[in-house]
């Protein structure tokens, strides 16, 4: 699951229940540690895009990353100081398109900062549902590298609201002046054929990324196959239906019947919440 992110401009109160989805400042960081020891006891504990930990469904097409250090030691003994004096970033197209002629690049930057650190100049913006994978490495003052970070899988989610190729499905109208009885919404589809089959007999296919973004003027609650999309409860969240409407992104591939041409259901409960109840 992913944060919300915001779909613009959409069309004022009308009364009715509606749902829309479609597919597809810190200091310098400075750990204490005894000079004989190594920088290796020295680790990067945790990566995140613009404060998140999950990189799925991120709305800014220039993410800034963050990262926190951990020393591994059992305590921290006084003694030298570590202080982070420059940094690497790893980007890797996990599709293997180029970025800048090559599937990966390494961006070296002479800075202290940790904090929402800006995406790399050298690159371009990203567009909507493009994906990196990233990594990053910091080199203290005493010259030596840290182990490179766990990658981090980002995402990007729908930037533009073009980018949204359905309308609003709702039930039958209901009175504006009474309350407003939840109501069912249910699809069916077939999964498609995997596009970048192997060419080797012996190898499988590439498993499909299958993505729900949705959003409603309501409540709504999502399921896949008869299995809830997610824990969460009461979204959207409220909202300024006269200026935005947050949107959330689900990665529901485990929940797609994987065998090509095999029926799928999506059901969801949709109710009136803050958008036509009573506090709306």
């Amino acid at each position: 699951m992913r944060h919300d992110t915001s779909l613009p401009e959409l069309t004022a109160f009308d009364g009715q229940l509606k749902t829309a989805f479609t597919w597809n400042l810190f200091p310098s960081p400075r750990i204490y540690v005894s000079p004989d020891r190594p920088t290796d006891m020295i680790t990067i504990d945790r990566l995140a895009v613009d404060h998140f930990e999950s990189g799925l469904g991120i709305d800014t097409p220039r993410p800034r990353l963050s990262w926190r250090f951990k020393c591994t030691a059992s305590e921290l003994p006084r003694g030298q100081d570590w202080i982070q004096t420059a940094y690497e970033l790893e980007v890797d197209d996990p599709a293997g398109k180029a970025l800048d002629d090559r599937s990966h690049s390494t961006h070296l930057v002479q800075d202290s900062r940790s904090v929402l650190v800006p995406w790399p100049a050298e690159l371009p913006s990203l567009t909507s549902r493009a994906r990196r994978n990233v990594r990053v490495r910091a080199r203290g003052q005493d010259g030596r590298w840290t182990a490179w970070s766990a990658s981090l899988q980002l995402e990007l989610g729908l930037l533009h609201q073009s980018d949204w190729q359905v309308d609003f499905v709702t039930g039958h109208r209901q009175p504006r002046d009474r309350p407003k009885r939840p109501f069912y919404l249910r699809a069916q589809f077939r999964t498609p054929p995997v596009a970048d089959r192997a060419t080797d007999a012996d190898s499988t296919p590439s498993p499909q990324l299958v993505r729900l973004y949705v959003t409603a003027r309501g409540l709504y609650e999502p399921h896949l196959n008869g299995r809830p999309v997610s824990s969460h409860v009461l979204a959207p969240g409220w909202q300024s239906y006269q200026h935005r409407l947050t949107y959330q992104t689900f990665d529901v591939s485990d929940h797609l019947n994987s065998t090509p041409g095999s029926l799928n259901t999506l059901g969801i409960i949709l109710g009136e919440g803050w958008y036509s109840g009573r506090l709306g």
